[in-house]
């Protein structure tokens, strides 16, 4: 189930996602891509005799804002609390996001890894260390502890290591990234109870 925010005029760019994994967990997962969400074009599928056929139409869509990292967290407590009536928060494992929705932190970790390391590829644990040293635990931590969870550790290990320039990102990927440098990595967050029983 996917939560956001709306406001009089627009959605909130960052979207909520809550999943079911394996037996019994739960995962969330956060979306924040301004180019997914804004498609100005929407596929209907047409049947015919033998094949499935796609054309394309305008798509009527709502107009999505991205937010500064403060009102995302602000979002993220208020989802949480909304998703808390569906689910049972206790039990969420896991949380899964793309590094570069929060611009802020992904520049922080950018010049952080720079600074430390000259010219070879920065492995997942300098990654992780460097997230650690944002106050990226610490946010997620004020809002997990109303569900009585805390992060236990952070991972990156799912997906590639890039750390970019903005004058190297194409128009696309300028309008959804406006820091002049940044790391892209997919950051998992495993969750423990704040409380042991």
């Amino acid at each position: 189930m996917e939560f956001y925010v709306e406001s009089e005029d627009s959605a909130s760019a960052y979207s909520f996602v809550f999943y079911k994994y394996g037996p019994t967990m739960l995962g969330m997962s956060i979306h924040c891509d301004l180019d997914s969400k804004e498609s100005d074009k929407e596929a209907e599928v047409l049947p015919d005799d033998t094949t499935a056929v796609s054309k394309f139409q305008k798509a009527k869509r709502t107009k999505y804002k991205k937010n500064d990292y403060n009102t995302f967290l602000h979002e993220f407590s208020c989802c949480m609390k909304r998703a808390s009536s569906e689910y049972e928060l206790s039990e969420l494992k896991q949380i899964l996001f793309e590094l570069t929705c929060f611009q802020d932190k992904s520049y922080e970790v950018a010049k952080s890894i720079i600074k430390n390391n000259n010219t070879r590829k920065p492995t997942y644990s300098e990654v992780e260390k460097a997230i650690n040293n944002t106050s990226l635990k610490k946010d997620f931590d004020n809002i997990l502890k109303q569900y009585d969870l805390k992060t236990s550790k952070i991972i990156c290990g799912d997906s590639p290591i890039i750390i970019f320039r903005r004058t190297d990102l194409t128009d696309l990927g300028k309008r959804n990234y406006d820091r002049e440098l940044g790391l892209s990595v997919l950051v998992r967050i495993r969750l423990d109870k704040l409380s042991l029983p």
